[in-house]
Formats: C-alpha cells, sequence, structure tokens
C-alpha cells in the first residue's frame, strides 16, 4: 500500500531529525526546555501523516513545499556540525543513508512514484548503520588512548602535564559528542577569560595549546576551575570523571 508506505516514510523522517535538533539544545538549564521545542518540531514535520490518516484516510500525506526543503537542510546541519571533528566519515555516511532515506520527500520528488525503494533503503540503512559502529569504534578507541595517556604522564610535557592531559582528554571528548557548534562557543568563551586574566594558555578548536616560557603555574588552578563551569553547561559531573577530569586536583 503505497499511502501507508509514505505515511511511515514521513513519519520516520520527523523522528530522524530529532537527535540533530537536540545537540543544538545541549547547553544546560535550557537544554531541557530545548526538548519539548525539539517534540514540536517533529509534530509539525510528521503533520501531514497525521491529516492523511485522519482526514484523508487512503490518501498520501502532501507535504508543503518548505518541509520539502526543511529536511535536507537539517541533514546538512547535522553534517557540519561534525565535518570538522575526527567523526567527519561517520557523520558523512550516516548524512549519505540520511539522504537516501528522506529522498521521496525531497523537493521535485513525487512520493507516489518513488516509493517503494527497497535498494535505496537498504544503501541508506547500510550506510547509517556503518556510520553509527565507526563512531562508536572511534569513541572507545579515544577513551582507551587517553587512558594510556593519563596513566603515564612523562609522554606530556613536564609542569604543563597535568593541565594539557586534563583538558584535552575531557575537551576532545566534548568535542567529538556536541560537534562544533557548541565546541567553538565554549572555546571562545574560555579564550576571553584567558584573555582577561593572562593566562598564558589558548583553547582551540585541536585543544588547548600554552605558550612557551611561562613557568608560573599559579594560574592553572583558575583555567581548570573556569574549563570545568564552561563544561559543566553540557555535561554532568560524572561524565568529566569518566573522561579522566577528577584524576588531579585542582
Amino acid at each position: 500500500d503505497i499511502a501507508t508506505l509514505g505515511i511511515q516514510r514521513v513519519v520516520v523522517a520527523a523522528l530522524s531529525v530529532c537527535p540533530v535538533m537536540s545537540l543544538l539544545g545541549a547547553k544546560r538549564p535550557q537544554h531541557g526546555v530545548w526538548q519539548f521545542i525539539v517534540g514540536a518540531l517533529a509534530a509539525v514535520l510528521a503533520l501531514p501523516a497525521a491529516s492523511a490518516v485522519l482526514i484523508r484516510p487512503g490518501g498520501l500525506p502532501d507535504l508543503h513545499i518548505l518541509g520539502r526543503f526543511f529536511l535536507p537542510i537539517l541533514v546538512l546541519v547535522g553534517w557540519m556540525n561534525f565535518v570538522g571533528t575526527r567523526r567527519a566519515v561517520a557523520a558523512t555516511l550516516i548524512a549519505l543513508g540520511h539522504v537516501g532515506l528522506i529522498w521521496p520527500l525531497l523537493p521535485g520528488i513525487q512520493l507516489e512514484a518513488a516509493l517503494p525503494q527497497a535498494t535505496r533503503d537498504l544503501a541508506a540503512i547500510s550506510c547509517m548503520t556503518a556510520g553509527g559502529f565507526l563512531a562508536m569504534a572511534q569513541a572507545a578507541s579515544a577513551r582507551s588512548r587517553w587512558r594510556l595517556v593519563l596513566a603515564d604522564r612523562v609522554q606530556l610535557p613536564p609542569g604543563d602535564a597535568e593541565f594539557v592531559c586534563r583538558v584535552n582528554a575531557c575537551f576532545l571528548a566534548l568535542r567529538e559528542t556536541l560537534g562544533a557548534a557548541w565546541t567553538l562557543r565554549l572555546v571562545e568563551r574560555f579564550d576571553l577569560m584567558a584573555t582577561q586574566r593572562g593566562w598564558p594558555v589558548r583553547l582551540t578548536f585541536q585543544g588547548v595549546q600554552i605558550r612557551e616560557g611561562s613557568p608560573d603555574l599559579k594560574w592553572e588552578p583558575d583555567a581548570l576551575r573556569a574549563m570545568e563551569a564552561l563544561m559543566r553547561r553540557f555535561v554532568s559531573l560524572a561524565w568529566l570523571k569518566r573522561h579522566g577530569w577528577a584524576r588531579f586536583s585542582v
């Protein structure tokens, strides 16, 4: 039944963009309210399916042209959020699979003619599954690598070892979790404080950088407290501890 397939496709497409939107509202304490906004977005996108079921039983869902353009834009936003991180390949695979999933709903595509699309759906699911497994493998590998570094601090420059190791272990994990949007905002806030307080350290998208020739380490406790406060806006203290934040004392 093409009508049923069309309704299911609209509902799946509406739900599939929710993770992307959820990440954009990850900052605490607004993250709780933001989920209602995400739910409202999913409901609006799925409205044509509800209309087809309740008002026009047996008919195909009629997507507005704005909705057809909005779906690929959300997929693009999700891909752009991670393309600059180590999850770039995984994000690309997931985005390609996502496009295949929503293909019948794209502008210029007739829903009735595009369904069913068994081959494209199989390719889309394969891409998204491969991307998901790749992301999980990268996360597990990164955690294992940082555990080794944390256990052997002699690999890092003396004096700055604790600060560099502690910040990068959590910051880079946060970057891979939230993507570029909030990470760049966190970098901006930390660098602003570092400039105002005269700390010889800068935070970049690739991690922390300490200026050479700065033997005085009295600034490090304040910088660590500031970094922890910034990261706590997005993750819990338990998350920070899992990534090695509590290994050293402030």
